[in-house]
Protein backbone atom coordinates (compact mmCIF):
# COMPACT_ATOMS: atom_id res chain seq x y z
CA UNK A 1 0.00 0.00 0.00
CA UNK A 2 3.33 2.51 0.35
CA UNK A 3 4.49 2.30 -3.44
CA UNK A 4 2.75 3.72 -6.14
CA UNK A 5 2.16 1.19 -9.10
CA UNK A 6 3.87 1.34 -11.95
CA UNK A 7 2.21 2.77 -15.10
CA UNK A 8 3.33 1.52 -18.45
CA UNK A 9 1.33 -0.57 -21.32
CA UNK A 10 2.41 -4.21 -21.83
CA UNK A 11 2.27 -5.52 -25.43
CA UNK A 12 1.83 -9.19 -26.46
CA UNK A 13 0.77 -10.88 -29.76
CA UNK A 14 -0.98 -13.63 -30.61
CA UNK A 15 2.16 -15.78 -32.30
CA UNK A 16 5.35 -14.30 -32.94
CA UNK A 17 6.04 -15.90 -35.67
CA UNK A 18 4.88 -17.97 -38.74
CA UNK A 19 6.76 -20.33 -41.28
CA UNK A 20 7.05 -23.87 -42.36
CA UNK A 21 5.30 -26.02 -42.35
CA UNK A 22 2.95 -23.23 -43.71
CA UNK A 23 2.87 -22.56 -47.43
CA UNK A 24 1.26 -21.21 -50.24
CA UNK A 25 1.12 -21.75 -53.88
CA UNK A 26 2.93 -19.54 -56.76
CA UNK A 27 0.98 -17.18 -58.31
CA UNK A 28 -1.47 -17.20 -54.94
CA UNK A 29 -1.55 -14.85 -51.60
CA UNK A 30 -2.72 -15.82 -48.27
CA UNK A 31 -3.48 -13.68 -45.31
CA UNK A 32 -3.92 -14.26 -41.79
CA UNK A 33 -4.58 -11.77 -38.27
CA UNK A 34 -2.53 -11.56 -35.57
CA UNK A 35 -4.08 -10.14 -32.30
CA UNK A 36 -2.54 -7.50 -30.27
CA UNK A 37 -3.15 -6.96 -26.46
CA UNK A 38 -2.94 -4.81 -24.16
CA UNK A 39 -1.86 -5.97 -20.70
CA UNK A 40 -0.89 -3.10 -18.78
CA UNK A 41 -2.51 -0.32 -17.05
CA UNK A 42 -1.08 2.83 -19.76
CA UNK A 43 -2.97 2.95 -23.20
CA UNK A 44 -0.89 1.33 -25.73
CA UNK A 45 0.26 3.66 -28.47
CA UNK A 46 2.25 3.11 -31.47
CA UNK A 47 4.93 5.40 -31.89
CA UNK A 48 5.96 4.73 -35.38
CA UNK A 49 4.00 2.83 -38.35
CA UNK A 50 4.85 -0.84 -38.26
CA UNK A 51 7.99 -1.53 -40.08
CA UNK A 52 8.55 -4.43 -42.86
CA UNK A 53 11.68 -5.67 -43.38
CA UNK A 54 11.94 -8.36 -45.92
CA UNK A 55 15.57 -10.55 -45.65
CA UNK A 56 14.37 -12.84 -49.03
CA UNK A 57 15.99 -11.99 -52.31
CA UNK A 58 12.72 -10.63 -53.35
CA UNK A 59 10.37 -7.67 -52.28
CA UNK A 60 6.98 -6.89 -52.31
CA UNK A 61 6.06 -10.15 -50.54
CA UNK A 62 5.14 -8.90 -47.17
CA UNK A 63 2.29 -6.26 -45.73
CA UNK A 64 0.25 -5.83 -42.79
CA UNK A 65 -2.81 -3.81 -42.76
CA UNK A 66 -2.95 -0.93 -41.01
CA UNK A 67 0.28 -0.19 -40.76
CA UNK A 68 -0.64 2.49 -38.38
CA UNK A 69 -2.66 0.88 -35.71
CA UNK A 70 -4.70 3.29 -33.45
CA UNK A 71 -4.47 3.37 -29.43
CA UNK A 72 -4.90 0.20 -27.59
CA UNK A 73 -6.76 0.86 -24.43
CA UNK A 74 -5.09 -0.52 -21.06
CA UNK A 75 -6.28 -2.93 -19.26
CA UNK A 76 -7.28 -5.64 -21.63
CA UNK A 77 -7.89 -3.95 -24.90
CA UNK A 78 -7.53 -6.08 -28.36
CA UNK A 79 -7.15 -5.04 -31.85
CA UNK A 80 -5.66 -7.13 -34.80
CA UNK A 81 -3.37 -6.38 -37.62
CA UNK A 82 -3.80 -8.51 -41.16
CA UNK A 83 -0.34 -10.22 -42.34
CA UNK A 84 -0.11 -10.53 -45.80
CA UNK A 85 2.32 -13.14 -47.36
CA UNK A 86 3.23 -13.45 -51.37
CA UNK A 87 1.56 -10.33 -51.75
CA UNK A 88 -0.48 -10.19 -55.56
CA UNK A 89 1.37 -13.43 -56.13
CA UNK A 90 4.40 -12.09 -56.70
CA UNK A 91 6.43 -15.30 -56.21
CA UNK A 92 6.00 -16.85 -59.15
CA UNK A 93 8.14 -19.39 -60.23
CA UNK A 94 6.06 -22.85 -60.63
CA UNK A 95 8.19 -26.13 -60.24
CA UNK A 96 10.31 -24.29 -57.59
CA UNK A 97 10.61 -23.62 -53.89
CA UNK A 98 11.05 -20.51 -52.45
CA UNK A 99 11.41 -19.53 -48.94
CA UNK A 100 10.03 -16.19 -47.46
CA UNK A 101 11.73 -14.49 -44.58
CA UNK A 102 11.30 -11.21 -43.08
CA UNK A 103 10.03 -9.28 -39.82
CA UNK A 104 7.19 -7.01 -38.82
CA UNK A 105 8.58 -4.48 -35.87
CA UNK A 106 6.24 -2.78 -33.48
CA UNK A 107 7.29 0.23 -32.18
CA UNK A 108 5.20 1.22 -29.31
CA UNK A 109 5.07 2.87 -25.85
CA UNK A 110 5.03 -0.43 -24.29
CA UNK A 111 7.79 -1.70 -21.67
CA UNK A 112 9.14 -4.02 -23.74
CA UNK A 113 9.74 -1.71 -26.64
CA UNK A 114 9.98 -3.03 -30.11
CA UNK A 115 8.54 -6.23 -30.39
CA UNK A 116 9.03 -8.42 -33.54
CA UNK A 117 6.67 -10.94 -35.40
CA UNK A 118 8.94 -13.21 -37.23
CA UNK A 119 8.27 -14.80 -40.82
CA UNK A 120 10.39 -17.89 -40.77
CA UNK A 121 10.84 -19.93 -43.83
CA UNK A 122 7.67 -19.73 -45.12
CA UNK A 123 7.43 -21.92 -48.23
CA UNK A 124 6.01 -20.75 -51.23
CA UNK A 125 5.73 -24.22 -53.69
CA UNK A 126 3.88 -26.52 -55.63
CA UNK A 127 3.24 -28.55 -53.12
CA UNK A 128 5.53 -29.08 -49.84
CA UNK A 129 6.98 -33.03 -49.94
CA UNK A 130 8.78 -33.95 -46.89
CA UNK A 131 11.66 -36.20 -46.40
CA UNK A 132 11.09 -39.97 -46.88
CA UNK A 133 13.46 -42.24 -45.02
CA UNK A 134 13.89 -45.95 -46.00
CA UNK A 135 17.16 -48.24 -44.45
CA UNK A 136 19.45 -50.95 -46.58
CA UNK A 137 21.19 -53.04 -45.40
CA UNK A 138 24.50 -55.30 -46.62
CA UNK A 139 24.80 -58.45 -44.69
CA UNK A 140 26.58 -56.79 -41.40
CA UNK A 141 25.93 -53.07 -41.33
CA UNK A 142 23.00 -51.17 -41.91
CA UNK A 143 22.04 -47.53 -43.59
CA UNK A 144 18.94 -44.81 -43.29
CA UNK A 145 19.07 -42.74 -45.69
CA UNK A 146 16.25 -40.28 -46.84
CA UNK A 147 15.05 -37.86 -50.08
CA UNK A 148 16.57 -35.32 -49.05
CA UNK A 149 19.73 -36.82 -49.78
CA UNK A 150 20.72 -37.09 -46.17
CA UNK A 151 22.23 -40.64 -44.60
CA UNK A 152 22.24 -41.46 -40.65
CA UNK A 153 19.45 -39.14 -39.95
CA UNK A 154 20.86 -38.36 -36.85
CA UNK A 155 21.23 -41.70 -35.91
CA UNK A 156 17.00 -41.80 -35.30
CA UNK A 157 15.71 -44.90 -34.67
CA UNK A 158 16.74 -48.20 -36.60
CA UNK A 159 14.59 -51.58 -36.77
CA UNK A 160 14.68 -51.94 -33.41
CA UNK A 161 13.05 -48.82 -32.17
CA UNK A 162 13.42 -49.22 -28.57
CA UNK A 163 17.03 -48.01 -29.28
CA UNK A 164 18.61 -45.03 -31.33
CA UNK A 165 20.81 -46.32 -34.00
CA UNK A 166 21.19 -49.54 -35.32
CA UNK A 167 21.28 -48.67 -38.97
CA UNK A 168 23.88 -45.89 -38.85
CA UNK A 169 26.69 -48.21 -40.16
CA UNK A 170 26.81 -50.13 -37.51
CA UNK A 171 27.05 -53.70 -36.59
CA UNK A 172 23.75 -54.32 -34.69
CA UNK A 173 21.62 -55.63 -36.90
CA UNK A 174 23.81 -58.55 -37.82
CA UNK A 175 24.71 -59.49 -34.25
CA UNK A 176 28.54 -59.20 -34.77
CA UNK A 177 28.36 -55.81 -32.20
CA UNK A 178 29.96 -57.61 -28.80
CA UNK A 179 27.73 -54.78 -26.74
CA UNK A 180 24.31 -56.18 -26.94
CA UNK A 181 22.32 -53.76 -24.20
CA UNK A 182 23.00 -50.55 -25.00
CA UNK A 183 20.69 -48.24 -22.79
CA UNK A 184 21.78 -50.53 -19.75
CA UNK A 185 25.36 -51.49 -19.77
CA UNK A 186 27.34 -49.75 -22.65
CA UNK A 187 30.74 -51.04 -23.91
CA UNK A 188 32.17 -47.49 -23.83
CA UNK A 189 32.11 -44.73 -21.33
CA UNK A 190 29.70 -42.83 -22.58
CA UNK A 191 29.87 -43.82 -26.13
CA UNK A 192 27.15 -45.94 -28.31
CA UNK A 193 28.46 -48.75 -30.61
CA UNK A 194 24.77 -48.40 -32.47
CA UNK A 195 26.20 -45.13 -34.02
CA UNK A 196 29.30 -45.22 -36.43
CA UNK A 197 27.53 -42.64 -38.95
CA UNK A 198 26.06 -39.98 -37.28
CA UNK A 199 24.58 -37.87 -40.26
CA UNK A 200 25.62 -37.10 -43.24
CA UNK A 201 24.57 -34.88 -46.55
CA UNK A 202 25.83 -33.60 -49.79
CA UNK A 203 26.92 -29.56 -49.64
CA UNK A 204 26.70 -27.97 -52.83
CA UNK A 205 28.11 -24.20 -52.31
CA UNK A 206 28.05 -20.80 -55.06
CA UNK A 207 29.04 -17.08 -55.04
CA UNK A 208 31.76 -15.47 -52.76
CA UNK A 209 32.33 -15.20 -49.00
CA UNK A 210 29.49 -13.34 -47.44
CA UNK A 211 27.08 -13.60 -49.98
CA UNK A 212 26.61 -17.86 -50.50
CA UNK A 213 24.43 -19.58 -51.68
CA UNK A 214 24.45 -23.00 -49.92
CA UNK A 215 22.25 -26.32 -49.40
CA UNK A 216 23.36 -29.19 -46.73
CA UNK A 217 20.59 -31.63 -45.33
CA UNK A 218 22.90 -32.03 -42.14
CA UNK A 219 22.68 -31.06 -38.49
CA UNK A 220 19.20 -30.65 -38.74
CA UNK A 221 18.95 -28.23 -41.73
CA UNK A 222 15.91 -29.67 -43.40
CA UNK A 223 13.27 -28.81 -45.76
CA UNK A 224 12.58 -25.44 -43.23
CA UNK A 225 16.24 -24.30 -42.99
CA UNK A 226 17.32 -21.69 -45.48
CA UNK A 227 19.99 -24.46 -46.31
CA UNK A 228 18.19 -27.41 -46.32
CA UNK A 229 17.64 -29.15 -49.48
CA UNK A 230 13.97 -29.58 -50.97
CA UNK A 231 12.26 -32.68 -51.77
CA UNK A 232 10.01 -32.42 -54.70
CA UNK A 233 7.79 -34.37 -56.27
CA UNK A 234 9.29 -35.80 -59.28
CA UNK A 235 11.01 -35.12 -62.21
CA UNK A 236 12.30 -38.41 -60.64
CA UNK A 237 10.41 -40.00 -57.69
CA UNK A 238 11.97 -42.30 -54.88
CA UNK A 239 12.25 -45.82 -55.18
CA UNK A 240 13.50 -48.96 -53.45
CA UNK A 241 15.19 -52.02 -55.32
CA UNK A 242 16.64 -55.29 -54.56
CA UNK A 243 18.67 -56.58 -56.94
CA UNK A 244 20.85 -60.07 -57.54
CA UNK A 245 23.81 -58.62 -55.33
CA UNK A 246 22.63 -55.20 -53.84
CA UNK A 247 19.54 -53.45 -52.20
CA UNK A 248 19.62 -50.06 -53.23
CA UNK A 249 17.44 -47.28 -53.16
CA UNK A 250 16.99 -43.81 -55.36
CA UNK A 251 15.90 -40.53 -53.40
CA UNK A 252 14.67 -39.22 -56.35
CA UNK A 253 14.73 -35.17 -57.03
CA UNK A 254 15.69 -32.76 -54.69
CA UNK A 255 16.69 -29.17 -55.32
CA UNK A 256 19.13 -26.67 -53.85
CA UNK A 257 17.89 -24.03 -51.49
CA UNK A 258 17.69 -21.94 -54.51
CA UNK A 259 16.05 -24.39 -57.00
CA UNK A 260 18.79 -24.02 -59.15
CA UNK A 261 20.33 -27.47 -59.21
CA UNK A 262 18.54 -30.44 -58.63
CA UNK A 263 20.62 -33.52 -56.83
CA UNK A 264 19.16 -37.42 -56.98
CA UNK A 265 20.75 -40.43 -54.82
CA UNK A 266 20.96 -44.22 -55.72
CA UNK A 267 22.88 -45.89 -52.77
CA UNK A 268 23.64 -49.37 -52.97
CA UNK A 269 24.16 -52.03 -49.99
CA UNK A 270 25.81 -55.29 -51.25
CA UNK A 271 24.18 -58.25 -50.05
CA UNK A 272 27.57 -60.62 -50.69
CA UNK A 273 28.72 -61.33 -47.18
CA UNK A 274 32.60 -60.82 -48.33
CA UNK A 275 31.24 -57.05 -49.16
CA UNK A 276 29.33 -56.39 -45.86
CA UNK A 277 30.57 -53.36 -44.41
CA UNK A 278 30.85 -50.56 -47.42
CA UNK A 279 27.58 -48.95 -49.55
CA UNK A 280 28.41 -47.16 -52.33
CA UNK A 281 26.62 -43.90 -53.46
CA UNK A 282 26.08 -42.39 -56.69
CA UNK A 283 25.11 -38.67 -56.44
CA UNK A 284 23.58 -37.19 -59.66
CA UNK A 285 23.97 -33.09 -60.19
CA UNK A 286 22.41 -31.12 -62.74
CA UNK A 287 20.90 -27.61 -63.98
CA UNK A 288 17.23 -27.52 -62.59
CA UNK A 289 16.27 -23.72 -63.89
CA UNK A 290 17.63 -24.44 -67.37
CA UNK A 291 20.74 -22.14 -66.61
CA UNK A 292 24.62 -22.96 -66.59
CA UNK A 293 25.71 -22.71 -62.53
CA UNK A 294 29.20 -22.10 -62.42
CA UNK A 295 32.25 -22.10 -59.59
CA UNK A 296 30.09 -24.72 -57.64
CA UNK A 297 31.52 -26.19 -54.51
CA UNK A 298 30.67 -29.62 -54.39
CA UNK A 299 31.41 -32.13 -52.09
CA UNK A 300 30.06 -34.61 -48.92
CA UNK A 301 29.95 -33.85 -45.58
CA UNK A 302 29.69 -36.14 -42.73
CA UNK A 303 29.36 -36.84 -38.70
CA UNK A 304 31.18 -39.94 -38.18
CA UNK A 305 30.78 -40.59 -34.36
CA UNK A 306 33.43 -44.09 -34.05
CA UNK A 307 32.29 -45.67 -30.50
CA UNK A 308 35.25 -44.45 -28.39
CA UNK A 309 36.00 -44.39 -24.46
CA UNK A 310 35.75 -41.05 -25.01
CA UNK A 311 31.70 -40.95 -26.71
CA UNK A 312 32.33 -39.73 -29.67
CA UNK A 313 35.47 -38.00 -30.00
CA UNK A 314 37.91 -39.64 -32.95
CA UNK A 315 41.09 -39.57 -34.46
CA UNK A 316 41.35 -38.21 -38.11
CA UNK A 317 43.73 -40.45 -40.61
CA UNK A 318 44.26 -40.47 -44.10
CA UNK A 319 46.38 -42.91 -46.44
CA UNK A 320 47.85 -41.22 -49.38
CA UNK A 321 48.53 -44.21 -51.04
CA UNK A 322 45.01 -45.16 -51.75
CA UNK A 323 43.15 -41.83 -51.25
CA UNK A 324 40.96 -42.23 -48.46
CA UNK A 325 40.10 -40.57 -45.14
CA UNK A 326 38.53 -42.19 -41.99
CA UNK A 327 37.78 -41.40 -38.19
CA UNK A 328 39.05 -43.89 -35.06
CA UNK A 329 37.71 -45.06 -32.13
CA UNK A 330 39.79 -43.79 -28.76
CA UNK A 331 40.97 -46.06 -26.33
CA UNK A 332 41.90 -45.12 -23.00
CA UNK A 333 41.60 -48.44 -20.92
CA UNK A 334 39.27 -46.85 -18.32
CA UNK A 335 36.25 -48.14 -19.25
CA UNK A 336 35.71 -51.33 -17.10
CA UNK A 337 32.22 -52.48 -19.42
CA UNK A 338 33.75 -52.87 -22.42
CA UNK A 339 33.84 -55.37 -24.54
CA UNK A 340 36.74 -54.47 -26.91
CA UNK A 341 39.15 -52.18 -27.61
CA UNK A 342 37.86 -49.00 -29.49
CA UNK A 343 40.51 -47.57 -31.04
CA UNK A 344 40.20 -50.67 -33.24
CA UNK A 345 36.96 -49.20 -34.81
CA UNK A 346 36.92 -46.94 -37.79
CA UNK A 347 34.58 -45.13 -40.39
CA UNK A 348 35.28 -43.12 -43.30
CA UNK A 349 34.81 -42.79 -46.87
CA UNK A 350 36.54 -42.27 -50.21
CA UNK A 351 35.73 -40.96 -53.88
CA UNK A 352 35.76 -43.52 -56.70
CA UNK A 353 34.90 -42.00 -59.63
CA UNK A 354 32.98 -39.35 -61.98
CA UNK A 355 31.67 -38.58 -64.89
CA UNK A 356 29.62 -35.84 -67.17
CA UNK A 357 27.31 -35.97 -70.19
CA UNK A 358 30.02 -33.61 -71.35
CA UNK A 359 32.72 -36.31 -71.68
CA UNK A 360 34.26 -35.85 -68.39
CA UNK A 361 35.20 -39.17 -67.19
CA UNK A 362 36.91 -40.70 -64.54
CA UNK A 363 36.22 -44.61 -63.31
CA UNK A 364 38.82 -44.65 -60.52
CA UNK A 365 41.66 -47.02 -62.29
CA UNK A 366 43.15 -43.74 -63.17
CA UNK A 367 44.35 -41.18 -60.13
CA UNK A 368 41.29 -39.80 -59.32
CA UNK A 369 41.07 -36.71 -59.67
CA UNK A 370 39.63 -35.04 -56.99
CA UNK A 371 39.82 -31.18 -55.17
CA UNK A 372 40.39 -32.29 -50.73
CA UNK A 373 39.21 -34.64 -47.75
CA UNK A 374 39.34 -33.52 -44.50
CA UNK A 375 38.41 -34.24 -41.22
CA UNK A 376 37.58 -31.24 -38.56
CA UNK A 377 36.71 -30.77 -35.31
CA UNK A 378 32.58 -29.88 -34.61
CA UNK A 379 33.95 -27.45 -31.28
CA UNK A 380 35.46 -25.43 -34.17
CA UNK A 381 32.81 -25.63 -36.71
CA UNK A 382 29.75 -27.35 -35.81
CA UNK A 383 28.49 -26.28 -31.97
CA UNK A 384 26.93 -23.54 -31.25
CA UNK A 385 29.69 -20.15 -31.67
CA UNK A 386 28.93 -16.45 -32.12
CA UNK A 387 28.86 -17.29 -36.05
CA UNK A 388 26.14 -19.66 -35.58
CA UNK A 389 24.92 -19.34 -32.10
CA UNK A 390 21.85 -22.25 -33.28
CA UNK A 391 24.81 -24.60 -33.76
CA UNK A 392 25.57 -26.50 -37.46
CA UNK A 393 27.66 -25.10 -40.31
CA UNK A 394 28.57 -21.45 -41.17
CA UNK A 395 28.22 -21.18 -44.93
CA UNK A 396 31.41 -18.85 -45.18
CA UNK A 397 33.42 -21.35 -42.58
CA UNK A 398 32.70 -24.48 -44.60
CA UNK A 399 33.13 -22.31 -47.98
CA UNK A 400 36.80 -21.48 -46.58
CA UNK A 401 37.23 -24.99 -45.08
CA UNK A 402 36.70 -26.83 -48.38
CA UNK A 403 38.43 -24.63 -50.73
CA UNK A 404 41.63 -24.45 -48.17
CA UNK A 405 42.02 -28.02 -47.77
CA UNK A 406 43.37 -29.37 -50.72
CA UNK A 407 44.49 -32.86 -50.95
CA UNK A 408 44.28 -35.17 -47.57
CA UNK A 409 44.25 -33.21 -44.39
CA UNK A 410 43.32 -35.27 -41.13
CA UNK A 411 43.18 -33.76 -37.61
CA UNK A 412 44.93 -36.10 -35.45
CA UNK A 413 43.25 -34.51 -31.91
CA UNK A 414 41.42 -36.54 -30.06
CA UNK A 415 37.91 -34.59 -29.96
CA UNK A 416 34.11 -34.91 -31.97
CA UNK A 417 34.82 -34.61 -35.37
CA UNK A 418 33.52 -34.08 -38.87
CA UNK A 419 34.22 -35.25 -41.81
CA UNK A 420 34.31 -33.40 -45.82
CA UNK A 421 35.06 -34.54 -49.07
CA UNK A 422 35.37 -32.02 -52.07
CA UNK A 423 34.92 -33.16 -55.58
CA UNK A 424 35.74 -29.64 -57.13
CA UNK A 425 35.78 -26.02 -55.53
CA UNK A 426 35.39 -24.59 -59.22
CA UNK A 427 33.10 -26.89 -60.91
CA UNK A 428 31.29 -25.28 -64.12
CA UNK A 429 27.99 -27.26 -64.51
CA UNK A 430 26.46 -26.29 -68.21
CA UNK A 431 22.82 -26.12 -68.59
CA UNK A 432 22.20 -29.47 -70.59
CA UNK A 433 25.29 -31.56 -68.37
CA UNK A 434 24.96 -33.84 -65.55
CA UNK A 435 27.93 -34.80 -63.22
CA UNK A 436 27.44 -38.19 -61.12
CA UNK A 437 29.90 -38.61 -58.38
CA UNK A 438 30.54 -41.92 -57.09
CA UNK A 439 31.70 -42.59 -53.55
CA UNK A 440 32.25 -45.48 -50.79
CA UNK A 441 31.21 -45.38 -46.93
CA UNK A 442 33.15 -48.08 -45.13
CA UNK A 443 33.52 -49.06 -41.42
CA UNK A 444 34.88 -51.53 -39.17
CA UNK A 445 34.14 -52.94 -35.88
CA UNK A 446 37.42 -54.43 -34.79
CA UNK A 447 40.70 -54.56 -36.93
CA UNK A 448 43.31 -52.17 -38.33
CA UNK A 449 43.92 -49.69 -41.19
CA UNK A 450 44.60 -52.39 -43.15
CA UNK A 451 40.89 -53.45 -42.83
CA UNK A 452 39.50 -50.95 -43.13
CA UNK A 453 41.45 -49.75 -46.47
CA UNK A 454 40.38 -53.28 -47.62
CA UNK A 455 36.86 -52.64 -46.85
CA UNK A 456 37.34 -49.31 -48.95
CA UNK A 457 39.19 -51.50 -51.61
CA UNK A 458 35.92 -54.22 -52.43
CA UNK A 459 33.69 -51.21 -52.68
CA UNK A 460 36.10 -49.80 -55.06
CA UNK A 461 35.91 -53.22 -56.95
CA UNK A 462 32.71 -53.73 -56.10
CA UNK A 463 31.70 -50.15 -57.92
CA UNK A 464 34.12 -51.36 -60.98
CA UNK A 465 32.32 -54.67 -61.39
CA UNK A 466 28.82 -53.26 -60.88
CA UNK A 467 28.37 -49.58 -62.00
CA UNK A 468 31.15 -48.25 -64.28
CA UNK A 469 29.08 -48.42 -67.78
CA UNK A 470 30.41 -49.26 -71.67
CA UNK A 471 29.39 -46.24 -72.61
CA UNK A 472 27.20 -47.40 -75.40
CA UNK A 473 24.74 -44.13 -74.42
CA UNK A 474 27.31 -40.77 -74.70
CA UNK A 475 25.56 -37.23 -73.91
CA UNK A 476 21.97 -37.42 -74.18
CA UNK A 477 19.41 -40.26 -74.79
CA UNK A 478 17.15 -40.91 -77.91
CA UNK A 479 19.47 -42.05 -80.57
CA UNK A 480 17.35 -45.49 -80.18
CA UNK A 481 18.49 -47.14 -83.51
CA UNK A 482 22.24 -46.19 -82.37
CA UNK A 483 23.30 -44.69 -86.12
CA UNK A 484 26.44 -43.50 -86.87
CA UNK A 485 25.71 -39.91 -87.12
CA UNK A 486 24.27 -39.97 -83.78
CA UNK A 487 20.88 -38.52 -84.49
CA UNK A 488 17.71 -38.04 -82.67
CA UNK A 489 15.24 -38.20 -85.51
CA UNK A 490 12.41 -39.74 -87.11
CA UNK A 491 14.17 -43.27 -87.32
CA UNK A 492 14.81 -43.22 -83.74
CA UNK A 493 10.68 -43.21 -82.99
CA UNK A 494 9.88 -45.53 -85.82
CA UNK A 495 12.80 -48.12 -84.57
CA UNK A 496 11.27 -47.99 -80.70
CA UNK A 497 7.72 -48.48 -81.98
CA UNK A 498 8.67 -51.86 -83.69
CA UNK A 499 10.96 -52.75 -80.86
CA UNK A 500 8.13 -52.06 -78.41
CA UNK A 501 5.41 -53.30 -80.15
CA UNK A 502 5.87 -55.00 -83.65
CA UNK A 503 8.73 -57.48 -82.86
CA UNK A 504 11.21 -55.79 -84.17
CA UNK A 505 14.92 -55.84 -83.00
CA UNK A 506 15.42 -54.85 -79.64
CA UNK A 507 17.24 -51.24 -79.31
CA UNK A 508 21.43 -51.77 -79.36
CA UNK A 509 22.04 -49.46 -76.59
CA UNK A 510 18.74 -49.67 -73.97
CA UNK A 511 20.30 -46.75 -71.64
CA UNK A 512 19.92 -44.68 -75.31
CA UNK A 513 15.99 -45.74 -75.36
CA UNK A 514 15.45 -44.56 -71.99
CA UNK A 515 14.65 -41.12 -73.22
CA UNK A 516 12.22 -39.73 -70.32
CA UNK A 517 15.58 -40.65 -68.47
CA UNK A 518 13.21 -42.49 -65.64
CA UNK A 519 15.10 -43.74 -62.55
CA UNK A 520 14.39 -47.62 -62.95
CA UNK A 521 15.76 -47.27 -66.83
CA UNK A 522 12.46 -48.86 -68.12
CA UNK A 523 11.85 -48.63 -72.34
CA UNK A 524 8.36 -48.44 -72.69
CA UNK A 525 5.55 -46.31 -74.09
CA UNK A 526 6.18 -43.51 -72.27
CA UNK A 527 9.54 -43.05 -73.98
CA UNK A 528 7.84 -43.20 -77.30
CA UNK A 529 5.50 -40.41 -76.54
CA UNK A 530 8.07 -38.31 -74.76
CA UNK A 531 10.33 -38.62 -77.76
CA UNK A 532 7.57 -37.53 -80.60
CA UNK A 533 6.93 -34.61 -77.98
CA UNK A 534 10.39 -34.10 -77.96
CA UNK A 535 10.88 -34.25 -81.92
CA UNK A 536 7.61 -32.75 -83.28
CA UNK A 537 5.75 -30.93 -80.76
CA UNK A 538 8.15 -28.61 -78.71
CA UNK A 539 8.38 -31.21 -75.74
CA UNK A 540 11.45 -30.83 -73.30
CA UNK A 541 14.56 -32.19 -75.20
CA UNK A 542 15.55 -36.20 -74.50
CA UNK A 543 17.23 -36.71 -71.28
CA UNK A 544 20.47 -37.08 -70.23
CA UNK A 545 22.33 -40.10 -70.28
CA UNK A 546 21.63 -41.88 -66.97
CA UNK A 547 24.78 -44.70 -66.40
CA UNK A 548 23.06 -46.76 -63.89
CA UNK A 549 20.83 -47.52 -67.22
CA UNK A 550 23.76 -49.21 -69.13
Amino acid sequence: PCVDPVVEARIKLSQSSIGFPNYVNHGDDTTFFVTIENQGNLDLQFTSPINVVETSPTSGWLSVTPTNPPDIPLAGGIDSVQVGINVGGVVNSPGTVVSLNGTLEFITNAAEGTVFFEVDNFIVADTVVGSVWDTISTACVALTVGTNGNMGNQAADGPETADPGKANMDFWTSGLECDTVPDTLPDTLPGNAAVYLYDASPVILSGTLGNLTASWSIFQDGFASEFGFKPIDGPTAPSFETGPNYEAFNSGTFLTSDSGIAVEKTWWAPTDPDSCNFVVQCMKIYSFDGNAHNDLVIGEAMDWDVPSDSGSQNTGGIVFSDNYIYLRGVEYDIDPLECQDNSTRFGGAAFIGWETTSGGFNDGNDPLNYYGMYTALNPDFVYPRPSRPEGGFDPDELYTNMTDNSGLTANPTADDQHMVLTLSTDFDLAANDTLWVYTVFASVQSGTETDFGDAIAKGRNWYQENLVTSGCCQGTTGNVNDDAGGNVDLPDVIYLVNALFLGGPPPPCPAAANVNGDAGCNVDLPDVIYLVNALFLGGPAPAACDPACE
